[in-house]
């Protein structure tokens, strides 16, 4: 049942680019607007908190798991995952930059992407090769955490567990403040296993020895964070192995000349995991297992 919920929403998704992803996010930041966390211990009481609420969801799901048939567990489930899944706009966005980028406009380009992916290493660009590597990293992590994090944690868990690392994703995206690096260390352990899991599915999908390689080298590695170790393991899959550069940004997929030609490679390449990410979980629901 949740696999088809799961196939259901996505083709949805795609097809009508639900908003209400970005509802969730308005929502969700006028509460931690008026949030604070001024201690360390105050920040973890919100996690823990956080973290047996979603448990007694779970649980109140599940209780109703079996009424009208099961209709009104696959009713809750849907609307949850209604609020997680997917990012309104985002396609067009992408399509405005490499526009932009595709006419040399790269003032143009970066106003784009700073609106987008609001973050201060995108403040500080200061070339193109700089642009092109934070474009790179925008699309890889926006497609993460709003489509893979939010679908291996629905498929191991349910909708509680998707609806808690997307609120800790927001939280450690949106948050500012001395309690930040606490909710930065609680997405990370979240995105573990999920980056690592598309990044060996990169492998399958695009080129695989460099792929496999630079996964593997990297894949225990503490210090390099989610979308770091995915953007190293997507220039695998695409060809390159830019791990020992001195200059990543520079370096940056240097087999694509043209930025717009780079993005759509990436696109390929995350919606040709995804296929794989699907068709996993297919053979998993046939198993009785999702």
């Amino acid at each position: 049942m949740n696999f088809l919920l799961l196939v259901v929403l996505y083709m949805l998704q795609r097809r009508f680019d639900i908003p209400f992803s970005r509802v969730f996010d308005r929502k969700l930041e006028l509460v931690l607007k008026r949030s604070h966390w001024h201690t360390a211990n105050a920040a973890y009481l919100f996690i823990g908190i956080t973290i047996l609420l979603a448990l007694l969801f779970y649980v109140a799901l599940e209780s109703i798991s079996q009424d009208y048939f099961g209709l009104l567990y696959f009713f809750a489930e849907f609307l949850i995952l209604l609020f997680l899944l997917g990012d309104s706009g985002f396609k067009e966005q992408i399509m405005q930059f490499s526009a932009s980028a595709e006419k040399g406009d790269h003032t143009g380009a970066h106003h784009i992407l700073s609106a987008c992916y609001p973050t201060e290493a995108v403040y500080r660009i200061s070339s193109p090769a700089e642009l092109r590597y934070q474009a790179c990293h925008w699309l890889l992590e926006e497609s993460f955490r709003r489509y893979f994090l939010v679908i291996f944690w629905f498929a191991l868990a349910g909708a509680p567990a998707a609806l808690m690392v997307r609120m800790f994703e927001q939280i450690e995206r949106r948050k500012t403040g001395g309690q930040i690096e606490i909710f930065a260390k609680v997405y990370e352990l979240a995105a573990f296993v999920p980056s690592r899991i598309l990044a060996f599915s990169f492998a399958f999908t695009g080129n695989f020895s460099t792929c496999y390689r630079v996964a593997l080298e990297k894949m225990l590695d503490l210090n390099i964070t989610a979308v770091n170790f995915l953007h190293l393991t997507a220039q695998g899959a695409l060809g390159e192995d830019c791990r020992d550069s001195s200059d990543k940004r520079g370096s940056d997929f240097p087999q694509y000349s043209e930025t717009t030609t780079l993005l759509t490679a990436i696109r390929e390449l995350l919606n040709r995991s995804l296929g794989v990410w699907f068709m996993v979980l297919a053979l998993f629901a046939l198993a009785g297992w999702m």
